[in-house]
């Protein structure tokens, strides 16, 4: 009888067991190479990857993912292994999942000290060759040449963690045999199929999935309409703005104060995880504690509104002037009230703001939720940002504090979502659970499409950009940005624009003819002409004049009566110029007959058009649906960077993907034919 044991490493996933002998690492990963963990001195890393070793007598697991681990033990409270981290195994067995990763299998973990020679078909032996022992995202037989897998039940099963490429069911769907004392596995939702690539074929390099919610609009870890939003295309927010300043609307609108606010000695105790969360994840520090304080509903609108705006028969004209502007955009129908609308946006939409000219949060309710908790993730990173990086001038009204807001927020959606990620499944559950009831309890239908998406944009569009910046640069490509903004609208729709450093070109405003006074002008802005085109154009042609787009701008004008909108716009070359021309071309023929016109001048492309009048219909919502289009190809393009891809070749796969399937087909598990089209364009970009 032997006298000495081994303690096995045994991993059960999707039904499949293994166990492994101490002798050498096991990588467990989703690359096409497993992430396996090269023998010292070959200078690599595992990417994605959670990785066992033995370790001073102890199965080690070490996070060399981008995500934290959650270790889930029966009767235990929850472990949250962070990126870099590393912890001991003792005999009690656990699930690890990937925080924040729902197409991410759960892994079922377990160690069990074994007689030396009883040890039965685990990896190891003599004979076998050096280095480390992976398990990767590939659909593996039931039983293989040396059957070195024990399947729990027949057919196929995947032992990705971060990807299931070819699970054909949830996971309870198994048998759910397990080691004793093991924890049953956690089924996957369906929706944990959805957002994958195909497995790459033979010699091919695997880009990564995006992350989930990446195809439309990301996992909703705030209501559908926060507040403190002024829009992208800053005419329509002037009106708005002005009249609102009459009821002294406070946050986000205006004067500095002029002391110094008062601080606190010390911060809440209740929030000290959360402040330790923000400096950690943004790398900086707080200069000093804010206020924050948690009102009734009624006075925590009344902070954010203001009191009943009184609207001179000045703001009434200001007001109508700036809806017939954007009925000669084709994008408001009817008489709206762009006012009310912006009220029931903020009002109903958000749970907590930071002021910064006073610097106290404001939380709407007296409960701390997990919810509200996630929202003061991003709250409290607000008032770090405004500590180093002086968030004062977002009161100003410009399109380059527009822009400047959408990194903001931008940076505070990414903490927020990183935040959420972290938590344990009941903090989580609680979450989601609170969130859902404010979705469902906010009613925007009656609020113009335009406008929720001129107030959504600042974070639909700023998050991917952001996260984009992050993982080439990390933090301090995030703090460079909100040092100098970016230099476009086009450069948020396409973060590569920035990283090359594209700026516009110089566009000087059209000039008025005899009869014609001007009202506004300046920058049209590349998200307002995607708008523009993409409510009555195909979103693939509104999204390939924007890449199109070099540079614009504008002046709206009364001539007789009605709003007018005179717009010059030229291509980054030639070429593009032609293109832009064909795209305005065909918006011109879509609004009703002798609205709208385009004219060529020299470099430039001229649109000319006029309000049709409140009886012209604009057709049902499509924005929603345009705004995922460049959404989904920054967050495909974000996961082929995380995948370890060059910035070129990510720029094209994301390009590609929607070039070739909409945003919908590839929110859905790909069929054999679009598998095999998706491997296509990923070998076609990585020789780019």
């Amino acid at each position: 009888m032997p006298d000495t044991t081994a303690t096995l490493l045994t991993l059960r996933i999707a039904g499949w067991s293994r166990s492994f002998d101490p002798q050498r690492p096991v990588s467990l990963g989703a690359h096409r190479y497993c992430n396996v963990l090269l023998p010292p001195g070959d200078g690599e890393t595992p990417l994605r990857a959670a990785v066992f070793e033995w370790k001073n007598g102890a199965w080690v697991l070490s996070n060399a993912s981008k995500r934290p681990f959650l270790l889930r033990a029966v009767g235990q409270t929850a472990l949250s292994l962070a990126p870099g981290g590393s912890v001991a195994l003792a005999a009690t067995p656990f699930v690890l999942t990937v925080a924040g990763a729902s197409a991410a299998a759960d892994v079922e973990v377990s160690t069990v000290a074994v007689a030396v020679g009883t040890a039965g078909r685990q990896i190891g032996g003599s004979d076998a060759a050096g280095g480390g022992w992976c398990v990767c995202g590939a659909s593996l037989p039931a039983a293989t040449e040396d059957s070195p897998w024990e399947p729990d039940s027949a057919g196929r099963a995947d032992l990705a963690l971060m990807s299931p490429w070819a699970a054909e069911a949830p996971l309870s769907s198994q048998a759910a045999t397990v080691v004793p004392g093991q924890p049953t596995p956690t089924a996957l939702p369906a929706a944990a199929w959805a957002r994958t690539l195909p497995p790459p074929a033979a010699g091919e390099r695997i880009l990564l999935p995006p992350p989930p919610g990446a195809w439309g609009f990301p996992a909703p870890t705030r209501s559908t309409a926060p507040g403190r939003r002024r829009g992208l295309v800053t005419a329509l927010f002037l009106a708005i703005a002005l009249v609102a300043s009459a009821a002294g609307a406070a946050a986000w609108r205006g004067a500095r104060v002029p002391a110094a606010p008062p601080h606190p000695s010390q911060w809440d105790p209740r929030l000290a995880d959360i402040v330790s969360f923000v400096e950690n994840e943004r790398g900086l520090k707080f200069q000093h504690p804010v206020f924050v304080d948690y009102l009734p509903p009624e006075a925590f609108r009344g902070t954010l509104l203001g009191g009943p705006a009184k609207v001179s028969p000045k703001d009434r004209q200001s007001m109508d002037q700036t809806i017939g502007f954007f009925r000669a955009l084709g994008l408001i129908e009817g008489n709206p009230d762009l006012l009310g609308g912006s009220d029931q946006l903020q009002g109903d939409g958000t749970l907590a703001y930071y002021d910064p000219r006073d610097q106290r949060v404001r939380v709407r309710g007296t409960e701390l939720t997990e919810a509200v908790r996630a929202t003061l993730a991003h709250e409290l990173t607000h008032a770090l940002q405004d500590q180093y990086f002086n968030l004062s001038r977002m009161g100003e009204s410009h399109d380059a504090m527009d822009r400047f807001r959408a990194v903001v927020e931008g940076d505070a959606m990414r903490v927020e979502t990183k935040w959420v990620d972290h938590l344990d499944p009941a903090a989580r559950q609680a979450h989601d659970a609170g969130r859902a009831g404010e979705v469902k309890a906010a009613d925007f239908s009656a609020v113009p499409e335009v406008l929720t998406a001129l107030f959504s944009a600042p974070y639909d569009l700023g998050q991917p950009f952001v996260e984009v910046l992050h993982a080439v640069g990390g933090n301090p490509a995030v703090d460079r940005v909100l040092k100098s903004p970016p230099a476009s609208e086009a450069q948020l729709l396409d973060p590569f624009r920035y990283l090359a450093g594209d700026a516009p070109l110089p566009v000087d405003e059209p000039t008025l003819h005899k009869g014609e006074t001007r009202l506004d002008g300046g920058d049209f802005g590349a998200f307002g002409l995607y708008l523009m085109l993409a409510q009555r154009l195909d979103p693939r042609d509104a999204l390939g004049a924007v890449d199109a787009w070099g540079g614009d701008s504008y002046v709206h004008f009364d001539r007789g009566g009605h709003s007018c909108v005179r717009a010059d716009f030229v291509g980054h070359n030639p070429q593009a110029t032609e293109g832009l021309a064909g795209t305005l071309g065909a918006w011109a023929r879509a609004m009703p007959p002798g609205a709208a016109s385009t004219a060529r001048h020299d470099a430039l492309v001229e649109l000319n058009s006029c309000d049709p009048g409140p009886a012209t219909t604009i057709g049902g919502p499509r924005l929603a649906d345009a705004v995922s289009w460049p959404l989904a190809r920054t967050y495909a393009a974000l996961g082929a960077i995380e995948g370890g891809v060059s910035q070129d070749t990510a720029r094209c796969y994301g390009g590609a993907l929607l070039e070739a399937f909409t945003p919908e087909q590839v929110s859905h598990r790909p069929s054999a034919a679009q598998a095999l089209k998706m491997r296509k364009l990923a070998a076609g970009c990585q020789h780019h």
